[in-house]
């Protein structure tokens, strides 16, 4: 997949997105998680100056893995609707410098 701009509406054109990461809990704990991000991250590096992601609040694993790699919480946050609007989801917004990886 080839590197995608952030999607965001206050993001410069030199920032770009990890739009996500899923893996299934059998291949948790393996260093996958770590080998797609950082191939993600180096294919950004050669066309952004940032990365930014959006995770859920409360998804406390994936928000320790990204602080662990080196991602820093943004202040900016959003609120996601599904199910016709009878759920709805908060998400943290991570930011990435992605000037020392190209």
């Amino acid at each position: 997949m080839p590197p995608a701009p952030s999607r965001d509406d206050d993001a410069s054109p030199e920032t770009g997105e990890l739009y996500s990461i899923y893996l299934l809990p059998t291949a948790w704990r393996h260093g996958l998680g770590t080998a797609l991000h950082d191939h993600a991250m180096t294919t950004l590096a050669g066309t952004f100056a940032t990365a930014t992601l959006w995770v859920l609040s409360t998804n406390t694993r994936a928000r320790r893995f990204y602080e662990r790699v080196g991602w820093t919480p943004d202040p900016r946050t959003k609120i996601d609707t599904v199910a016709d609007g009878r759920i709805t989801l908060e998400e943290v917004r991570y930011r990435f410098s992605l000037r020392d990886r190209s």
